[in-house]
Parts: structure tokens; sequence; C-alpha cells
């Protein structure tokens, strides 16, 4: 079982796609379900060993972790716990908890976190601060932040300030 989240969701869903391609390649399915379409029925169906046409399915679900509660997620739950498949990847947009992480022995985590250094390069963004704001570009871009991430922050904080300025 491998589980991706965090928070840096660029880099989260590019390590994502990433996997699925090499998990194709291996002669898998990737068979995709949001955590709302999944039970304990499609789980065993899923990650039977073959499938009618002799494939071997991969599963990626989406959400489950961090998804809103109910008895059909916390059985789903409480099954992969128990059947620890290796043929199963979980996929969250957010950051889980390191106590719901644990309870998935033999899981393989990969964490992605938003660099604090995205932060305070925008708490410099202010007018006549140019040199600055250049400087602290590109010691983001030296430390591998995505420019496309770096201007959709900017944008958000624009947005937020615009916002705040309007209400």
């Amino acid at each position: 079982m491998i589980i991706i989240h965090g928070d840096n969701q660029l880099q989260s869903s590019n390590r994502l796609t990433a996997l699925t391609e090499e998990i194709k390649t291996k002669g898998f399915k990737v068979s995709i379900y949001d955590q709302s379409e999944v039970s304990v029925g499609l789980l065993r169906q899923e990650l039977s060993n073959t499938d009618l046409f002799g494939e071997s399915n991969y599963l990626l679900i989406k959400g489950l972790l961090s998804g809103a509660k109910s008895k059909n997620k916390d059985k789903v739950i409480e099954y992969l716990k128990e059947s620890s498949s290796e043929k199963l990847l979980l996929y969250e947009t957010k950051t889980v908890h390191a106590a719901t992480l644990k309870q998935f022995k033999g899981a393989t985590v990969e964490g992605f976190k938003v660099d604090i250094n995205v932060f305070k390069f925008l708490e410099k963004v202010v007018p006549n601060n140019l040199p600055v704001i250049i400087s602290g570009y590109k010691d983001l871009i030296d430390r591998g932040a995505e420019p496309e991430f770096i201007f959709a922050m900017l944008v958000r904080q624009l947005r937020l300030l615009i916002q705040f300025q309007t209400s």
C-alpha cells in the first residue's frame, strides 16, 4: 500500500501521475475511485488477484482518509487495515495526521509539504521592494520550487488581500 498526501498539491499530483504510469508499465490495470464510490465489496472485487480477462488490478482511491466521516468509510478503512494489500494507492490532497497513517502498518507513506519559504517570500511582496522580491524568487527557484506554484500562491495571496479589503 502506498499513501500519497500533503498540502503541496502540485508535487503530490506529479508524483501520483508518475507512479500510476510506472504501475501501468508493469502490466497492471489502474482502477480509480473517489472515496464516496468505495465499499468493502468493491475492494474485495478490485483487489483480487486477477479480473475476468486475466489482468491484475491496482486500486487508486482518492480522498479516503480526509473525506467526511461515514459508517461505510469506517468499514472500508478497517478492511484496508486488515488486508494490507500491496496493490493499493491512497491519494489525499491534504496532509493526513500521523496517527491516522500509523494505522496502516507496512504502508509506504509519501508526504508533500509546502515550503515555508514560499510564505516568507509572499510577505516580502510589497510595492517598492523589487530587489528583495527578485532575490527571494531566485532563492525559491534554487530550492526547487515550481514557478507555476509560486505564481499560484501569489495569485491566492492577492485574492485574499482583495477579499479582506472589500469586507
